[in-house]
């Protein structure tokens, strides 16, 4: 599970490093010169607009996930395979 966990992790990062690369080609960054309007605003998006909405979008769908309300009655439901299966 470690071994998988950390998989995903590592292509998760490389995964970001090439859509964030992809962003700042496009807005035209060029390393160590003055940069354009436009690769400035491309450098904001990346590094504050796109995290800032899957941030919502994280909030968003964290409200609907109502794990929470149905924990007790997962409980109970787990209780009785236990006791069915150990009895």
């Amino acid at each position: 599970i470690a071994a998988f966990q950390g998989f995903f992790v590592k292509a998760s990062m490389g995964l970001a490093s090439a859509v964030i690369g992809g962003i700042l080609k496009w807005g035209g960054y060029a390393a160590n010169e003055k940069q354009s309007p436009k690769a400035l605003a491309c450098i904001e998006a990346s590094f504050i607009w796109i995290p800032l909405g899957l941030c919502l979008v994280i909030g968003i769908l964290m409200y609907f996930y109502n794990l929470d309300k149905k924990r007790a009655e997962m409980s109970k439901v787990l209780d009785e395979r236990r006791i069915s299966v150990n009895p």
